[in-house]
């Protein structure tokens, strides 16, 4: 590694790996040291492929970046998350994201004691929340992710009373 017991200059962040850079911010500046870990989810690269070709590159960006989605990653392990809200599923990279975070956080799929699973995604489209359904179970965290499909003004009152951290 470039740097290694300081916080990074802008020269050296210039020539270090993406990977020496999230070793770094994991084991010296994470409250949680699971954060050492972050990793693409194995089926991500699948469900990008998928929905480039199914629904071509122009839609095919609604979805999160590898990159995007690993910062989620190290955002849900910062702060101890252990439930999400997301509004606009698309093909359920994002989600798939979050629920590997959990696991890591030790958070366990299923329904809680209120009957609500860790993470709520709220989409439009039933076309989209089935496409996503369908690579959650590819990914094994269909535990982890409810979809609630219709608007999601109208979703969100009945969701009132439950808290979420991201």
């Amino acid at each position: 590694m470039l740097f290694s017991e300081t916080t990074p200059t802008s020269e050296q962040l210039d020539n270090v790996s993406p990977q020496d850079l999230r070793a770094f911010y994991a084991a010296k500046a994470s409250v949680n040291p699971n954060l050492s870990t972050p990793s693409l989810p194995p089926t991500i690269p699948k469900v990008f492929a998928d929905t480039v070709a199914s629904e071509g590159e122009n839609t095919a960006v609604m979805a999160v970046s590898e990159y995007q989605g690993i910062l989620q990653n190290f955002f849900v392990g910062f702060i101890g998350a252990k439930r999400i809200l997301e509004i606009g599923t698309f093909t359920g990279s994002s989600a798939i994201f979050f629920a590997n975070a959990l696991k890591r956080n030790g958070v366990a799929g299923g329904p809680d004691a209120n009957g609500n699973k860790p993470i709520i995604c709220l989409d439009i489209s039933e076309k989209y929340a089935n496409i996503a359904r369908k690579n959650f179970v590819d990914a094994g965290v269909e535990d982890y992710i409810e979809v609630i499909v219709g608007d999601a003004r109208k979703n969100l009152a009945g969701l009132e009373g439950q808290t979420f951290d991201m």
